[in-house]
């Protein structure tokens, strides 16, 4: 019988040809998991970082863009006021070119309203958009007392005005009724009769308390004066 060789437990054959590496630890399953976790963090930066890059080119084109809108402007001897009245003036351009261009995108008016607002416009700026606003509001609470005329819920006729009168009267159903038909004019008497401090800080009790609508007409004096209002 023929005798084998010795197994060489330190040749190559155990340390060259066994394909693992004894000094690497044991992966638990939270290492992999935490390993995972950093991968994914690393790869969110990088498309962040990547984001961020076409952002500020994008910026950089958009701000071009109107600069050279502004330059051509300036090149045929116009004014941002002169494209302006142009744009909104119904007669020069289709109102749907208007919506798609301009009021399609949410909250530009407000945005714009606000930055003639703001302390760094002149004073004049300030008169004009007050007068305007006072105008437009006064319209509007014109219009409903048109509807509160129409509705007939605030005529008094011939009614002589005594105790039986008051004692008839439902004065939260009136404040509701004004509240649905009435709300512009209901809001400027809120925001005379309730305090920038109470709204945030009086409970919704309180609150529902002031919003009855009696005690705001005679506080402003405008009950006695609902047959001249009403015809």
């Amino acid at each position: 019988m023929a005798i084998l060789p010795a197994l060489d437990l330190v040749g190559p054959l155990a340390s060259d040809d066994i394909s693992v590496n004894w000094s690497s630890p044991v992966r638990t399953k939270e290492d992999r998991q935490r390993k995972g976790r950093e991968n994914a963090a690393k790869k969110n930066m990088e498309i962040n970082a990547r984001k961020l890059e076409l952002s500020a080119e994008e910026h950089g084109h958009r701000r071009e863009g109107l600069n050279r809108a502004l330059e051509v402007l300036q090149m045929y001897g116009l004014k941002l006021a002169d494209l302006i009245s142009y744009v909104f003036d119904a007669g020069n351009l289709d109102p749907e070119w208007r919506w798609q261009n301009f009021f399609f995108q949410s909250g530009i008016l407000c945005k714009v309203l606000n930055f003639w607002s703001l302390n760094e416009c002149p004073d004049t700026v300030h008169d004009v958009l007050h007068r305007w606003t006072s105008e437009y509001t006064t319209k509007a609470i014109g219009k409903e007392a048109e509807v509160a005329t129409h509705k007939d819920f605030l005529r008094i006729g011939n009614r002589p005005i005594d105790a039986s009168f008051a004692l008839g009267l439902k004065l939260r159903d009136l404040g509701k009724l004004m509240r649905e038909h009435c709300p512009l004019l209901i809001q400027c008497l809120d925001q005379v009769t309730t305090s920038t401090q109470q709204k945030a800080h009086a409970s919704s009790r309180l609150l529902s308390e002031k919003e009855f609508v009696g005690p705001k007409f005679d506080q402003v004096g405008i009950y006695a004066n609902v047959p001249i209002l009403c015809g």
